[in-house]
């Protein structure tokens, strides 16, 4: 069971072999569990197309043809709602017309759109992770001003400054710029 992504769309690529040929390749798919659509019995069927530009090779021990096919599986025209799962698989027919035209297909995988209390779930994390990074710089910002500002009473009561404090002085003020810039980039997002 794999999680549907925001845009709908699932890229994955199949790799087909026969020694006659391909005459279709398929998804096939069902509606499998939904709290507000009618599941459905039967599976529909997607077409893919089998053009050229899909990359193929001829197998050594025989004449048997390979291909590889990528595809991106676009669900955004489907009215699904969180919580759907989509059942699926892929099927292919051969090009055997004098033994007659035989199928095969994978294994039933299966697509689920998460609920919304899940979504929200995430968002929250996600608000958390970013709120717990910004107090992090707020504190290491906390750090460097008190480090500046031991700086400057050191400072005060020298003379004069040397080479070794004006060095100190422009490291920890570049180390707050940076800090600011961290912290100003986090709220933004």
């Amino acid at each position: 069971q794999v999680d549907l992504p925001r845009s709908l769309a699932i890229a994955f690529v199949l790799q087909i072999q026969d020694d006659y040929g391909f005459r279709k390749l398929a998804i096939r798919s069902r509606l499998a569990k939904s709290q507000f659509a009618k599941i459905s019995e039967k599976f529909s069927e997607t077409l893919i197309p089998l053009k050229s530009g899909i990359s193929s090779s001829r197998k050594k021990s025989g004449s048997e043809l390979i291909l590889t096919v990528p595809y991106n599986w676009d669900l955004s025209r489907r009215l699904l709602s969180a919580g759907d799962e989509i059942e699926f698989y892929g099927e292919v027919t051969d090009n055997d017309a004098v033994s007659g035209f035989k199928t095969a297909r994978t294994e039933l995988y299966r697509l689920r759109l998460p609920t919304l209390d899940e979504l929200f779930t995430d968002v929250e994390k996600k608000e958390d992770s970013a709120f717990d990074e910004v107090e992090k710089q707020i504190e290491k910002t906390k750090a460097v001003q008190r480090r500046l500002e031991t700086v400057q009473n050191d400072l005060r009561q020298k003379r004069k400054a040397d080479w070794q404090d004006r060095k100190q002085i422009e490291e920890t003020l570049r180390k707050h710029a940076e800090r600011e810039k961290n912290v100003e980039s986090l709220t933004k997002e």
